[in-house]
């Protein structure tokens, strides 16, 4: 079966279709594609994404985490649904990101991991509530590199990058810690909605 990636919509635990089994096994089922925590009709599920996927999302959180994305059979993939926002879904991502530790945990190597991605939801809605985990997430290692299960090397310079612009969405400010030298700055690599 053709499609965008195993961590798509299409093979979620999420999608009613799969009767709340991961994989490809409900494929030819006949209930609707319908993410059941977005409340949300899926048009290409072999084309769509989230951070809840279980690929990202193995503890199985069952709020939505960040938007969804629509892409295309050569990886591009652009925000289709914002998150929906509310104070289930900021207490949910706000406890997740207590819990987001320096050491790198393994992750899927398509889309934005689940850390990034509530890290960057909850600076898009200007949470204050995060500000003290956040800057506990800015000061972790950037140089520090961790060998993934598929073998690609992974650093926490993203993770990083997005908490310091979280914290600048919320509180209109950088960190004082904010590396001085360019190299030692995360490259830039994030959704962008404006």
């Amino acid at each position: 079966m053709p499609n965008g990636g195993s961590d798509c919509c299409g093979t979620c635990w999420f999608n009613e279709k799969n009767e709340g089994q991961a994989g490809y096994e409900q494929a030819g089922n006949q209930l609707p594609n319908f993410c059941t925590i977005r409340e949300l009709p899926i048009r290409e599920p072999f084309y769509t994404y989230c951070a809840n996927h279980p690929h990202q999302n193995p503890s199985r959180i069952e709020v939505p985490v960040g938007p969804v994305w629509e892409g295309t059979s050569d990886n591009f993939r652009e925000i289709w649904k914002l998150s929906p926002d509310g104070e289930k879904v900021r207490k949910a991502l706000l406890a997740r990101l207590g819990q987001i530790e320096e050491e790198l945990q393994p992750e899927y190597p398509a889309g934005m991991s689940l850390d990034n991605t509530l890290i960057w939801q909850l600076g898009e809605f200007g949470e204050k509530g995060a500000v003290g985990d956040l800057q506990r997430i800015v000061r972790f290692s950037t140089g520090k590199i961790y060998k993934d299960q598929f073998g690609i090397d992974r650093t926490r310079k993203e993770t990083v990058l997005l908490a310091v612009t979280a914290l600048n969405k919320i509180e209109g400010t950088l960190p004082l810690e904010w590396p001085k030298q360019p190299e030692d700055r995360p490259h830039p690599v994030w959704p962008q909605t404006d």
